[in-house]
């Protein structure tokens, strides 16, 4: 399971990530007009793994947070950034 908090952020947000193994994987954040704002590869351990994303030079507005993983599995989140 994947939840972002807080939602709406005036900054920073976190995306916990439930895994049941060890596996790598890639958040990015988009805007509106589809454009990556920012890109990252992650480690996930298993079990909760917490994982900072920072939105403090973004413009406010609206953003998807993409999370794929190595099997090519994705989730989405809208995050609304004030």
């Amino acid at each position: 399971s994947i939840s972002v908090y807080p939602n709406p952020t005036n900054g920073d947000v976190t995306m916990m990530v439930y895994s049941f193994e060890n596996r790598s994987g890639r958040i990015q954040v988009v805007n509106v007009l589809g454009q990556v704002m920012m890109q990252e590869e992650v480690s996930l351990q298993k079990g909760s793994t917490n994982i900072p994303i920072r939105l403090h030079g973004l413009s406010n507005g609206l953003y998807t947070i993409i999370f794929s993983d190595a099997s090519g599995k994705t989730h989405t989140e809208k995050v609304l950034k004030q």
